[in-house]
């Protein structure tokens, strides 16, 4: 602001320090012009222009102002070397140079690198493949679900309903009837043999599903069912035989029969061993299955297994003999190896606890499941009706299998690494002893670790079953017992115990 102070403008000396023309005062009166701002009073009265030999202003001078009015204007807020004041400016004071403005360039715009414009391309590429196949999937999908809607919505049509609602349409449409027959009658020949009993497979239905009976579980209500399984009724009078994982801890049962009555089952005993169990329900008109022979059963022979697969109920389904003499680990706790027949024949959950028969209608086999269906498929497994029979004489006499030994401890596995991170020797480490056994009687204390039962080496629950599977309640055996205090004295010694019956 100091250019609009100096008391003489270099480049125009004619400018005083008021910034206004020096010519006389009474030409200065006689050119007066309207005054710069609205509401400031005007100047005298304008005049004829006066002809006189007064040079022109200079365009770069401020414009002239009355005698009256403010000589101390306001500079105009547009400094020198800036862009010059809007137009119609009328105020005081210095006007700035009139050339052109300085012109600021935009910036320019990057453009992008040969590179960048390929990835660009490359991208938009992949999603529009991408958008195709989807398109195509998508397409192709509505196109599957549209054709299984119209079969199923076929298969449900009403004819009568289907006929009223062609009548409206073109007559000359072609339509096409697809006939049924009735069921032929055979021959002899295409049957089974009569006089060795062989039966079609429905004979087999025919004589084996009376004899089929689904098993509900209840626990902690009466009103909702925890799990279900099969069973096969055994005797006239209520004994149904099935599988000890079926009815395992359950607090009530119902027996719902081929037929549609339902009964409510007391659990008669349970082998945890074998996996079978009894359960009995308040009947005596009841149809008991035939029992055959698992010891007669041949590779390839045909069978079919019923029950529940699935949870559907009175359900068979027929299939081979893949294998005889399996011998099956199950994940049911306290069971042991189960010699078992495999077959083909579809055996889902829900069938196990039913028969597995052969074509005579003779029950072969109690089904106690199969391998994954998620990995595998058609390999399913039934314990032999020779090894379920006898338990289930013993539990129906007795409520329990007589002889069944049990050494009257809980322990745990030491072995490999665990035996040595710990310094201590492999075997059974004791936890807990059953204060009514006989062992309880003896130097057995917990944190002892069996090595050996009469001098076989024990280092899990298969070790040890394999053992007492040789022996029956009563019988004396004789442990190795290995001990080590806190203080790290070890001492190894023998003690003699009587196995106790078992009773689940």
């Amino acid at each position: 602001m100091d250019e609009f102070n100096n008391s003489q403008n270099p480049e125009n000396p004619d400018i005083s320090e008021s910034g206004a023309n020096s010519q006389p005062e009474a030409d200065t009166a006689q050119n007066t012009e309207a005054a710069p701002y609205p509401n400031e009073p005007s100047a005298a009265p304008q005049q004829e222009p006066v002809q006189n030999n007064i040079p022109p202003q200079n365009p770069y001078a401020a414009p002239q102002q009355s005698a009256n009015q403010p000589r101390n204007m306001t500079p105009p807020p547009y400094p020198y070397g800036t862009y010059p004041p809007p137009n119609g400016y009328t105020g005081g004071g210095y006007y700035a140079p009139n050339y052109a403005p300085k012109q600021v360039q935009p910036p320019k715009k990057k453009r992008l690198s040969a590179a960048w414009t390929a990835v660009i391309i490359t991208l938009i590429s992949v999603m529009f493949i991408i958008i195709v196949v989807l398109s195509f999937v998508v397409a192709k999908k509505s196109e599957d679900l549209n054709k299984t809607k119209k079969e199923n919505s076929f298969s449900s049509l009403e004819t009568q309903t289907a006929d009223e609602k062609n009548t409206d349409k073109d007559a000359k449409r072609v339509q096409i009837t697809i006939p049924t027959s009735p069921k032929p009658v055979l021959e002899a020949k295409y049957y089974a043999d009569e006089e060795t009993g062989l039966l079609t497979t429905e004979g087999v239905a025919k004589k084996v599903m009376p004899s089929q009976v689904l098993i509900g579980v209840y626990n902690d209500t009466p009103y909702q069912m925890t799990s279900l399984g099969s069973g096969i009724i055994i005797s006239s009078d209520g004994y149904i035989l099935t599988n000890a994982h079926v009815v395992d801890e359950a607090l009530q049962l119902k027996a719902q029969l081929n037929d549609g009555r339902q009964f409510e089952a007391k659990l008669v005993g349970i082998d945890r061993k074998q996996d079978i169990a009894v359960v009995k329900i308040e009947a005596d008109d009841l149809v008991s299955a035939e029992i055959g022979n698992s010891d007669d059963v041949v590779l390839g022979e045909q069978v079919a297994v019923v029950g529940a697969g699935g949870s559907l109920e009175n359900s068979i389904t027929f299939g081979y003999v893949s294998a005889l003499g399996r011998e099956i680990d199950t994940d049911y706790s306290s069971s042991g190896t189960l010699n078992c027949i495999q077959t083909d024949a579809a055996l889902n959950p829900g069938n196990s606890g039913g028969a597995l028969v052969n074509m005579y209608g003779q029950v072969i086999g109690i089904s106690v499941g199969g391998l994954d269906h998620v990995v595998y498929d058609g390999i399913g497994f039934a314990i032999e009706i020779n090894d379920a029979v006898p338990v289930a004489e013993d539990l129906i006499a007795n409520g329990y299998v007589p002889g069944r030994a049990r050494l009257g401890i809980v322990f745990v596995s030491i072995t490999g690494d665990v035996a040595n991170g710990y310094g201590v020797e492999e075997g059974l480490c004791v936890m807990d002893v059953d204060a009514t056994c006989d062992i309880a009687t003896k130097d057995l204390k917990p944190y002892d670790i069996i090595t050996k039962i009469d001098g076989k080496p024990v280092r899990d629950l298969d070790s040890v079953m394999e053992i007492l599977d040789e022996k029956i309640a009563g019988e004396e055996v004789t442990l190795t017992v290995y001990r080590k205090t806190v203080t790290e004295e070890v001492t190894t010694f023998e003690i003699t115990a009587k196995l106790e019956q078992k009773y689940d």
